[in-house]
């Protein structure tokens, strides 16, 4: 019996590509996802970028504040200017989310808007970098600093006065 390895291959071989390696890229912003998560309601907006010739991207995570309204509403405004729109267009966007004083309403007006808006394509630097909970992995966050957020670790040692995060993977769940 002989294999046609040509058809094997075009069949199954779909060009793998490694994530990108840690460092700043420029990329296309092509989609976004509001995801609920944790256990208070809370929302993340999950950005997502095009494929290169070279690597797939991670996606960056940009938490939507249930309890912080005007954080909210300028952290937004940033991340749509970030992404190409221009500000008076982001502030009637969230002037429009937010009218009915519903934040269910606003997030999805929101993934609603940013689906609009990344169907250009806006080209966006963002940072890889290593994920200190889980060293073996990287993550991406936008480079702009109109919309930098403090990542988990960094959240914790400044919590923690500036002292070293103990990895978790080494003593299991820390019980506070």
């Amino acid at each position: 019996m002989g294999i046609n390895w040509d058809e094997v291959e075009e069949q199954y071989d779909k060009g793998f590509k490694e994530y990108a390696p840690e460092g700043y890229h420029k990329v296309k912003c092509i989609d976004c996802e509001a995801k609920q998560v944790g256990s208070k309601g809370s929302y993340l907006l999950k950005f997502t970028f095009e494929e290169d010739d070279n690597y797939k991207y991670q996606s960056a995570d940009c938490w939507i504040s249930k309890d912080k309204d005007k954080f909210r509403y300028h952290y937004v405004k940033n991340l749509f200017m970030a992404l190409g729109a221009p500000e008076d267009k982001a502030k009637t966007v969230i002037e429009r989310a937010e009218d009915k004083g519903d934040y269910e309403f606003a997030v999805k007006t929101y993934e609603a808007s940013f689906k609009n808006l990344l169907k250009k394509k806006p080209e966006v630097e963002i940072e890889v970098y290593r994920d200190d909970r889980n060293p073996k992995y990287c993550r991406a966050a936008f480079a702009d600093k109109r919309v930098y957020m403090k990542r988990d670790t960094q959240k914790v040692a400044d919590a923690m006065g500036g002292g070293e995060v103990i990895p978790t993977d080494e003593f299991g769940e820390i019980p506070f």
